[in-house]
């Protein structure tokens, strides 16, 4: 069996990292850091310290190329979010517009706003 260890360059992934290692073997554990561009300059160091300490190093993936970090993705994930509801929201209307629904809720004191 083999066991992925998500590596994050912070004492409680190492320590987990290490009990891993430690109950299912050295070459069951495949630690794994996916590195980002905003990451901090001490990580290195602190890599190569828990690469010792594990006897093992650490594999170094990235994400596709359109993402940088994590701020990329929110920013993006966001984006998307935001455009998705806005298609919701017009589908809304549109169909709102359709099934005269407007008339309905102005019937009973909501107003709907369509811009």
């Amino acid at each position: 069996m083999k066991v992925i260890a998500w590596w994050s360059a912070g004492v409680t992934s190492a320590v987990a990292t290490k009990l891993a290692i430690d109950e299912h073997g050295l070459d069951s554990v495949e630690p794994i850091y996916f590195a980002i561009d905003s990451a901090h300059s001490d990580n290195a160091r602190f890599k190569a310290e828990c690469e010792d300490w594990y006897g093992k190093e650490i594999r170094v993936a990235r994400s596709p190329e359109r993402y940088r970090d994590q701020f990329d993705v929110i920013l993006r994930l966001t984006v998307r979010i935001l455009t998705m509801r806005d298609l919701r929201l017009s589908v809304r209307i549109g169909m709102a517009r359709r099934s005269g629904l407007r008339d309905l809720l102005s019937g009973i004191g909501i107003s709907l706003m369509l811009f």
